[in-house]
């Protein structure tokens, strides 16, 4: 009988770990999705700001106060993007009880 109670609690102890393991896999799904979402910002705006500076230039509308603030947008967003690198980063060398490697 105590062969039977044995494989019943290790029956019980994977079916917990398979439920945590399937817990923490969404959880760092979302974490990714999060992440993407994040980055994706800023990379579309700096693709659309320069987007916008070759339709500008190809129709022969080059004009410099303008071309230099679309380059001061793409600027602003390619720091963006680096401050969100330099935060993801920071938080993966976190220990999950919040200390350092």
């Amino acid at each position: 009988m105590e062969n039977n109670e044995a494989q019943g609690e290790n029956r019980g102890q994977n079916s917990s770990n398979s439920t945590r393991s399937a817990v923490e896999k969404q959880a760092f799904e979302d974490d990714i999705g999060q992440i993407l979402h994040r980055l994706n910002q800023p990379l579309t705006a700096i693709n659309n700001y320069a987007q916008a500076g070759c339709q500008l230039i190809e129709r022969g509308e080059v004009d410099p106060a303008r071309l230099q603030d679309l380059f001061i947008k793409i600027f602003a967003q390619s720091l963006r993007s680096f401050e969100i690198s330099q935060e993801l980063g920071i938080s993966v060398l976190r220990k999950p009880n919040g200390q350092e490697n």
